[in-house]
Parts: structure tokens; sequence; C-alpha cells
């Protein structure tokens, strides 16, 4: 009887272990089947998931300025596969290149929204060198936009990043960008304090284009207050600063600046002798605006030296330069200036008349700002609403992966529930056990304890029959994805290799178009030549004949309209060479753009001087502005240098 009560017990505990058992795997199905989707996707090892990532943001970073769609697809899917590993750098970096892609296809909002999403992740990974950067740029995007609130924020946050990292260039640059800010915001005291503050930081490293910068604004306020002098003394540093750089854009501004200062305090002489050094500077830059704005402040002081003929001779240069190219600005300029002469000089009908014309400029003028502002207006609205919505998706994102992480130690608690039950039915049969010591029972739960082992070790057979058709089915499905990767990189150099084929094919158009450039160039130049030496010997009754034949040959010779030609062909055999040329030196004018071009070509001083229709000292005096705007050493092959961007 007492054997009867142990077998009932110990049957009891099995069916109680076993019921248990059942129960707690219903709970952990129950559980798992409430995870999302995209955990049950983990790899098995990690670093075969740190390598795919990292594969996916090579990809996108070669794709995203020739095959913005392509890189899209990489970044996303990077950007999924680093969140699901919790590679927090990583997606950071997918949203960068997610953001690049779509600048590059004209989705300036969703670019937006990416980094910021991108500088939240830096923020709260501690990737403080990255997200300096990405501030800065983000608070020059909202100054371009007029949100100066905004771009003060930004510029602030990156000024305190580069203080943290001790980056004295992104200080200077940082303190700089925050006074321009405070000055747009009509703040000059403020703002004299931050351009004083980034010229002693950009002193210390000898950052010259910083320090000119800082002088250049120094003047400003300076000039508005009403110290004329002290605004001369700032502008004329920041001039022999931009002269040692040879930076003729600038150069042009600070003699503008300087002319404006003599004007105001009646030295007219020697404002119209800066202003004519500045017409120069931005004839050499092709700064048609400028030069024609150049001429109304000409006009203008002419005009209060009753020099009227000279005046309104100035006044018309600034309008043919401005009507042909609808500079409104200097438009009105202009008309305003030709009013005040025609009603000195007693012409109150047409000085009437050109009042008029100067306020019909000013509409033009105002619906295009207007139009302009109302179109930021709609992007800021846009940008808005898509950070509200990213605001959103993290708070969803949160909430799951709390209640992913509350069905997680709901599974740990059962299976250690489950642990401990095991341990308590353990112990009780050890108890039922030892209560009933004898030979006879002792041999039954030998025999017992024999079948139970025969059937562990069948078990275990089994068990061990089913891991290796597990290993065999893992082994195939290795091998199918080693192949699988194996086609996608032949489909992938075959892709390549029909990428070349079009690129040598486009090359060979663009050579052809060039050398036709070229000699097209050279030989209207040659005829021209000829005309002038003809004019030069026949009678005068030939010099009608002659003039139209020269006029006819200077309409053919148009640099724009080759340039143009050029341009087309050029940026699909090297796209997004402009761009990226203007995003890392912004100070490079046209003319330095288009001789970067012909250098990338491999033309030679001679060929660019025929196209551009130039002398070759201009183009040789071109290539060495351009050398210093580039930081290039004079070792340094611009050829080569140029075919690396």
């Amino acid at each position: 009887m007492k054997i009867l009560k142990l077998d009932i017990l110990r049957y009891a505990v099995w069916s109680n272990l076993s019921l248990l058992f059942i129960i707690l795997l219903f709970s952990i199905r129950n559980s798992i089947a409430q995870v999302p989707d995209s955990l049950h996707h983990v790899p098995e090892n990690q670093s075969v998931g740190d390598r795919t990532v990292k594969s996916l943001l090579k990809l996108s970073s070669e794709t995203y300025n020739n095959l913005p769609d392509s890189c899209l697809t990489y970044a996303m899917n990077a950007f999924r596969l680093a969140r699901d590993n919790g590679m927090i750098p990583s997606q950071a970096r997918a949203l960068y290149y997610e953001a690049l892609a779509r600048n590059y296809i004209g989705e300036f909002e969703k670019a937006t929204a990416l980094i910021q999403h991108a500088i939240a992740i830096q923020d709260s990974a501690g990737l403080t060198d990255a997200r300096a950067s990405s501030l800065m740029v983000l608070g020059l995007t909202f100054e371009n936009r007029s949100m100066l609130s905004e771009a003060l924020s930004a510029h602030t946050k990156a000024y305190e990043l580069f203080v943290q990292t001790g980056n004295q260039r992104g200080i200077a640059q940082s303190l700089l960008n925050i006074g321009c800010v405070l000055n747009a915001k009509k703040d000059y005291d403020n703002s004299l304090g931050y351009f004083k503050q980034a010229l002693v930081t950009a002193t210390a490293i000898g950052h010259k284009p910083t320090m000119a910068a800082a002088y250049n604004n120094m003047g400003i306020i300076s000039d508005l207050h009403g110290k004329k002098i002290a605004a001369l003394d700032f502008y004329n540093k920041a001039l022999s600063l931009q002269e040692s750089m040879d930076n003729k854009r600038e150069m042009a501004h600070l003699n503008n600046n300087i002319a404006l200062v003599y004007l105001d305090l009646n030295r007219f002489a020697e404002a119209r002798k800066s202003l004519e050094k500045s017409i120069g500077l931005k004839r050499q830059i092709n700064d048609q605006e400028g030069i024609a704005n150049s001429y109304n402040q000409i006009a203008e002081i002419f005009l209060k030296q009753n020099n009227y003929g000279e005046a309104r001779n100035y006044v018309n240069k600034a309008l043919l330069l401005a009507d042909t190219a609808h500079y409104w600005i200097v438009i009105r300029q202009a008309f305003n200036i030709m009013s005040k002469l025609e009603e000195q000089t007693g012409n109150f009908k047409k000085s009437i008349e050109c009042l008029r014309k100067a306020a019909l400029a000013n509409d033009t003028l105002f619906n295009i700002t207007t139009t302009r502002q109302i179109a930021e207006m709609q992007t800021r609205f846009e940008t808005n609403r898509k950070e509200q919505e990213n605001r959103i998706l993290r708070q969803e994102i949160k909430i799951e992966t709390d209640r992913v992480a509350y069905h997680r130690t709901r599974v740990q608690l059962l299976v250690i529930l489950m642990i401990i039950s095991v341990l308590l039915s353990v112990l009780l049969i050890v108890l039922f056990r030892q209560r009933g010591v004898s030979l006879k029972k002792t041999r039954t739960i030998l025999e017992q304890e024999k079948q139970m082992a025969e059937l562990s070790f069948k078990n275990q057979q089994s068990e061990m029959k089913r891991l290796e058709a597990e290993r065999q089915k893992q082994k195939f499905e290795n091998e199918l994805l080693e192949e699988q990767m194996v086609a996608q990189e032949e489909i992938n150099k075959f892709e390549k290799e029909k990428l070349h084929t079009d690129l040598d094919k486009r090359s060979s158009e663009l050579s052809v178009l060039t050398l036709h450039l070229v000699n097209n160039n050279e030989i209207l130049g040659q005829i021209k030549k000829q005309i002038s030496n003809i004019k030069s010997s026949e009678e005068s009754s030939l010099d009608n004949t002659v003039k139209n034949l020269t006029s006819l040959i200077n309409q053919h010779i148009d640099p724009d309209l080759n340039w143009k030609k050029f341009r087309v062909n050029f940026d699909d055999v090297h796209p997004g060479f402009f761009g990226k040329l203007q995003q890392n030196y912004p100070n490079l004018s046209d003319n330095d753009l288009k001789i970067c071009a012909f250098l990338r070509v491999n033309l030679q001083s001679k060929e660019i001087a025929q196209i551009m229709n130039v002398s070759l000292s201009a183009v040789n005096k071109g290539r060495q502005r351009l050398r210093k705007s580039l930081n290039c050493v004079p070792q340094t092959d611009l050829h080569d240098f140029l075919s690396n961007i």
C-alpha cells in the first residue's frame, strides 16, 4: 500500500508538472505573438548585421549624388537594420545620407526633417563632433529662410559644442554667425560684441576669412551708428586681408562700402575712385548687377556735384545693364536718380515719369518678394507639420518598445516560475523516495529508472537527428544565401560596366563639343582679325560692309551660349561636380566655375582662352586666383585636384 501511495503521489507530481509546462508554453506563445514582426527577424549573429549595415551605408555614400533613388533604398534599409540592432551612430549616418538623397531630388522639407532627426540621434548618443557641424548648417538654412530665432538657437548650440571639443575655427565661425543673426534682428550692440569675439578667436589661429568678415561687419555697424572714420578703418583692414587672399568679390564689396562712407563725408573724388576700383573688380568676376549698382552710385556723386551730363550718362549705363537682366532694385534706384536729375534741370514732367517708372519697378520687386515669402511660409508650415509627425512617431515607437519590454519581462517571470516549480517537484520526489526505503521499492525504482533512461536515450537520439537535420537545413540556406550574394555582385558588376560604358560615350561627346568650341572661336577670331586688316587697308566706302561683317561675327562669338551647351554635356558626364564644388568652396565666382570645368576636361590655357574669348594672360591669372580659392599648393596639379572632387 505504501508503494501504491508513492506511485500515486509521483504520478500526481508529474501530472502537475506536465500541466504547468503546457500552461507555460501557451503563455509564452501568446506573449511572443504580441511582439512586433520587426523584432522576430533579429540576426542570429550581430557581426553579420553590422557588416550588412556598413555595406549599405557605403553604397549610400557612393550613390547619393548620382543615383539618389538607389541611395534612398540603401539608406532606408540601413536605418531599419541599424535600429533593430541598436546601432545608434549608424542610424544617424543612414538618416544623413537619406537627407542628402532627398535634397538631390528636391524634397527639401523631408530632408530638413531627416537632418533634424539625425541631430536628435547624435544628441542622445553624444556624437558631439558630427552634431556641431550639422547644427551650424541647419542654422544657416534657417537664416536664409528668414527664420532668425531658429537660426540663432541652432548657431548657439553649435558654438557650445565647438567649445566642448576645442574647435577654434568652429568657435570663430559660430560667433560670426550669431553676430550676423543679431545684426539681422537689429540688435547692433550685442552683434558688435560677437563680431569682436570672433575677430579675437580668428586672429589667434590666423584664419583670415573669418577675420575679414568680422572687420567688414564691424564696419557696417559703425557706419550705421554714424561713426564714419571708424567704419573706414574697419573696411580698410578687411580689404587688406581680402587682397592678401585675392578674393576679388569681397574686395569689390569692400571698395563699394568704402565709397559709400566717402560719399557720406562729401569726399566725392575718393568715393568715385573707390567705386571705379569696385567696378574693375566686378568686371573680372562678371558681376553685372554689381557693376550697374556702382554706376548708379557714381551718378549720385555727379548729381551732388551738379554735373548733370555725367550723371545722366552713368544712369543710362546702369539702366542698360539692369533692363537686360531685370535687376529691379537697380532699375528702381536708377529711375529715382533720373527723377532727381530731371527735377534739378527743370524737366518736371520727365521727373514725374521717372518716378512712375521707379514705382512700377518697386511694385514688381514687391510682387517677387511677396511670392518668395509666401513660398517660404508654406515651406515652414510643412516643416513644422513634419516635425510634429516625427514627434508622434517617436512617441509611438517608445510606447511599442515599452510594451515589448513588458512582454519580455512576463516571459522571463514565467520561465523563472517554471524552474522553481521543477525544483520543488524534484525536492518532493526525493522526500517521497526517502520515506519508502525498502529493497523491493528500490528494485522497482531502479527498474523504472532504467526504463526512463532508455526512453531518455531514445529521445536524445531523436533530438540529435532533428538537430542534424536542422543543421543541414541551415547549411543549405547559407549556401543559397552565398549564391544569391554572388549573383547580386555579378549584377552590380554588370551595372557598373554599363555605367562606365555610358560615361565613356558621354566623355567622347563632351570632347567633340569642346574641340568644336575651340575651333569655332579660333576660326571666327582669325576671320575677325583678317576683316580688321581689310578695313585698315581698303577705301572708306567699304567701312560699313566691314563693320557689318564684324558685328555678325561678334554675334556668333557667344561665350555664354557655348558655355550653356558645354555645361549640359559636362553635367551628363560629371554629375554633381558643380554642386560639390560650390558646397566645398562657396566663394568661387561663375568665371572660376567655368575654368574649373575646362580644367576638369584637361584643356590647356590657350584652349580655355579661345573658348572664353579672353586673353591667355587673363586665363593664367584666373588659374592663379582659382588655386588660392581652392587652397592648393603650387605643386598640386589642378586637373588631378578637380578630378578627385
